[in-house]
């Protein structure tokens, strides 16, 4: 049964396995998982914020985005942050797993001047586009960017 879901592990990554230019990655050291679209990365000698491009996770702190996912999805406030607490508990996993073997490319800065980009992991020739596995095994949504004028219901 191990040796089965190893061998699914395995299948699973190569699905987002893809082609990528060596010019455009930077070699990452996580220093800390913020949420499950956030981290901290040592890149180059340098500390940079990155948030990940193309998706949403929900939060796992009571927040205003909180209370926002919560009424655009439908959800309890509670819900939204046990949400947030698994997508950065699979993401935590993914670095545990795999450590030494992470790559950013990164594309500008946000609005908070946070770096976006997107996270991959290489590993014996296999690439793994870590924000699109997050999509798929994350329970992160494809990103949707909060009203600026939006109030909560009361």
């Amino acid at each position: 049964m191990r040796q089965y879901l190893g061998w699914m592990t395995i299948g699973v990554l190569l699905l987002f396995a893809q082609p990528l230019s060596a010019a455009d990655l930077n070699k990452a050291d996580i220093l800390k998982i913020t949420d499950g679209d956030t981290v901290l990365l040592a890149v180059n000698g340098e500390e940079i914020k990155l948030r990940l491009l193309e998706i949403d996770c929900f939060e796992n702190k009571p927040n205003l985005r909180a209370k926002w996912q919560a009424e655009t999805y439908g959800l309890t406030k509670t819900e939204v942050l046990h949400r947030g607490k698994q997508s950065a508990a699979v993401l935590k996993k993914l670095w545990r797993d795999n450590r030494a073997f992470f790559y950013v490319k990164l594309k500008g800065k946000d609005v908070y001047r946070r770096y976006l980009g997107t996270l991959f992991i290489i590993r014996n020739d296999i690439e793994i586009d870590v924000n699109h596995y997050m999509l798929k095994y994350g329970g992160c949504l494809p990103y949707r960017p909060k009203p600026r004028r939006w109030k909560p219901k009361q």
